[in-house]
């Protein structure tokens, strides 16, 4: 019967094959090893939501033009020990989609809750909110030209904070343009600029950003400013080799099986930020670092759902607030090391 549901899944759902090695950054990031034109390569590359999810490039395969599909993700984090948990949700849906052109509307949403009385030290003890939560609502518009060029761009508005929406400094904005064109081998770049008021790596300044994408025998990649992607897969073995760094942004995993059923042992390094409603300087936003690793399973759980599940440690994690990696305006409050598991359910019709 699984031999049966994964040979279907495989015919109609090729793009989707890859698994959920980025998920953890609630950045998502599907590969796929079956044919050239189906490789899906939604690739985090910029950190531009409200929950730090990654800013998806506008395409879902090599041909540069996004699918019609409805995108339901779910992932979820739980200490037995410590009670800190976050939840993630998002949704995608199209709102219109033609031979030339795409639009789509997605809605994201976070929590993340923390034990009370965690306080950052500085002039005055800053008490560290127990739910800090975040919620986007983003357009997504995609336009096909001749020789497979595709234009775009997308918007998005949000929250982010441990009161959502209580005063427009804790408004979350994002923007992005960008330009896809195929090289050779069908291979692909992209020229891109974006744009976030809420980033842990980048914020506030439009960035701008190019990328290109190939696939070889063994290797995939994704190459640009200011982040790289590689993912290896030595001749037939299942085996499968990925790296994915952004500034402080790193996700490396190893990963053995085909795409619908396979094991795997990761390493991540992932921040989030959130602007405290009470905060004096409206400019320093609250940081969240944490380092993880794990080793966990994913596999297809029914004909067009995926599921990740996986356990591990939190380590060197931390709250501390600042105006930006490397400008921290108070000291650092550490949270004690612990294990967690988690889970990840992507759903698309």
């Amino acid at each position: 019967m699984q031999r049966e549901l994964g040979t279907a899944f495989l015919a109609e759902n090729q793009f989707l094959l890859p698994g959920f090695v980025l998920c953890r950054m609630s950045t998502l990031l599907f590969f796929s090893g079956v044919t050239m034109n189906k490789v899906s390569l939604i690739l985090a590359v910029l950190i531009l939501s409200t929950q730090a999810h990654a800013m998806d490039l506008p395409f879902d395969n090599m041909n540069g033009f996004p699918s019609n599909k409805i995108k339901i993700d779910y992932s979820g984090f739980t200490e037995p020990v410590e009670p800190v948990n976050n939840n993630r949700f998002s949704l995608q849906i199209p709102l219109y989609y033609g031979a030339n052109d795409i639009l789509n509307m997605s809605l994201r949403g976070s929590n993340l809750t923390v034990p009370k009385g965690i306080e950052i030290p500085g002039s005055t003890l800053i008490e560290v909110p127990e739910s800090l939560a975040t919620a986007e609502l983003g357009l997504q518009y995609t336009h096909k030209m001749d020789g497979e060029r595709t234009i775009g761009g997308s918007v998005s508005y949000g929250s982010a904070s441990d009161r959502m929406f209580s005063s427009n400094e804790s408004i979350t904005l994002g923007a992005s343009l960008f330009y896809s064109f195929p090289s050779e081998n069908n291979d692909r770049w992209i020229w891109a600029l974006f744009y976030t008021n809420n980033s842990p790596v980048f914020r506030n300044i439009p960035i701008p950003a190019v990328a290109y994408y190939f696939k070889r025998s063994t290797v995939l990649g994704a190459v640009g400013v200011p982040f790289i992607f590689l993912r290896y897969t030595p001749f037939e073995a299942p085996w499968a080799f990925t790296l994915f760094d952004l500034v402080t942004i790193v996700k490396a995993e190893v990963s053995y099986g085909p795409p619908i059923s396979s094991y795997f042992v990761g390493f991540d390094w992932n921040q989030q930020t959130w602007l405290r409603h009470d905060v004096q300087d409206t400019d320093n936003k609250l940081y969240f670092d944490e380092k993880k690793v794990f080793v966990g399973t994913r596999f297809l759980l029914a004909k067009m759902i995926f599921t990740e599940l996986d356990v591990g440690q939190s380590f060197d994690r931390s709250f501390y607030e600042g105006q930006g990696l490397g400008k921290k305006e108070t000291g650092t409050a550490f949270l004690p090391s612990s294990w967690f598991a988690a889970w990840n359910l992507k759903f698309e019709y």
